[in-house]
């Protein structure tokens, strides 16, 4: 590394600060794509889902086989209460992925809540 030059570390990729990026580069979209996931995250955070899931949709038309999009998309029907469509999600992302334990966990809890049944409620 000659003096003067900074270096950055991202997800163990090294770039000097004074490289400009050619627009056909590769990753490039890969670091458009981190800048609108942490919007999503954003937009999640403040409960604004359906901007969120709308950003979303977007990303996976470019990267149908990214199992984060398809969790994000998942924790979003989750939170709408929307079981079918968030299990759907979650399952996604275990085709794409079988050990990701946050879709496992995610998937047996929405299938729980599917299936509580308490005859209580229905005999007062």
């Amino acid at each position: 590394m000659f003096q003067g030059q900074m270096e950055a570390s991202t997800d163990n990729r090294h770039f000097r600060h004074d490289t400009t990026l050619d627009p056909s580069f590769p990753g490039l979209s890969f670091f458009k794509n981190m800048e609108m996931i942490k919007k999503v995250i954003e937009l999640y955070k403040n409960n604004q889902l359906d901007e969120a899931f709308e950003m979303l949709m977007n990303l996976r038309k470019e990267n149908p086989k990214n199992e984060d999009l398809y969790l994000w998309i998942g924790k979003i029907h989750y939170k709408k209460q929307e079981w079918g469509l968030a299990i759907n999600a979650f399952t996604k992302v275990l085709e794409l992925n079988p050990n990701n334990r946050e879709a496992k966990t995610s998937t047996e809890l929405a299938n729980a809540i599917l299936s509580y049944y308490t005859p209580d409620m229905f005999n007062p």
